[in-house]
């Protein structure tokens, strides 16, 4: 994936096969050290790296990017959505296992328009999704 910051905003795209970035100087992109620790960045939206990463599928940066004490699994953007929220809307069921072995997330959370993880993705049908949020006793 390449890092684009454009207008202020984070993005995330994937790569090319021209271009290979290893995970480790993505994520020390998107994270850069400052006094001794990480500071990761946000974007005019609200958006962390790790909400731009479950938006966009790319599990293997979500994984390394929760491995980081400073990162906040359940920060939302500025419409109150969570990483968890835009993964369960997408139908990303890997991020979204990823997001809840990890912990620290709310999939009850209600974004500012009312929307929960589950409710978004009962309304595009993600099944797999559906299945790993449903346990808990989730409701819609």
């Amino acid at each position: 994936m390449t890092l684009s910051l454009t207008r202020s905003r984070l993005y995330l795209f994937p790569l090319t096969s021209e271009t290979q970035l290893t995970l480790d100087v993505v994520v020390r992109m998107l994270c850069p050290i400052g006094n001794g620790f990480v500071q990761p960045a946000i974007d005019i939206d609200g958006r962390t790296p790790l909400l731009c990463a479950s938006w966009n599928r790319h599990a293997a940066v979500v994984q390394s990017l929760l491995e980081r004490d400073e990162v906040n699994p359940d920060k939302p953007d500025n419409d109150g959505r969570t990483p968890l929220s835009y993964a369960a809307g997408n139908g990303y069921a890997g991020v979204v296992e990823i997001l809840l072995e990890r912990g620290g997330v709310d999939p009850g959370k209600s974004d500012e328009f009312g929307q929960t993880p589950l409710r978004l993705a009962t309304r595009h049908g993600h099944r797999a999704v559906l299945a790993l949020l449903r346990p808990g006793g989730l409701s819609i």
